[in-house]
């Protein structure tokens, strides 16, 4: 998070595999990461990160935001057959 969007603001990730998300907000505002797809809903201090986990997804576009700052949005796809290149 940083300038007040998510980024990347589409963020793949493998369908059927739960996955650890390393949420950081580089302003100095908080921002919140929020999903009612998800059912979850996490405030990031300014200058810091929180981790979360999410899944295992259906194959699917999950919608995220940001209450403090409505257009501030994006989504999580998951994907079946995808591979993470950490």
């Amino acid at each position: 998070m940083h300038n007040q969007q998510f980024d990347p603001n589409k963020l793949i990730v493998p369908a059927g595999t739960r996955v650890r998300i390393v949420l950081r907000n580089l302003d100095s505002t908080p921002n919140e990461f929020e999903s009612y797809d998800l059912s979850r809903e996490v405030i990031v201090p300014g200058h810091s990160e929180v981790a979360i986990y999410v899944g295992p997804l259906n194959p699917g576009n999950y919608q995220i935001f940001n209450d403090y700052n409505l257009a501030m949005q994006g989504s999580i796809v998951a994907k079946p057959g995808f591979k993470n290149r950490d």
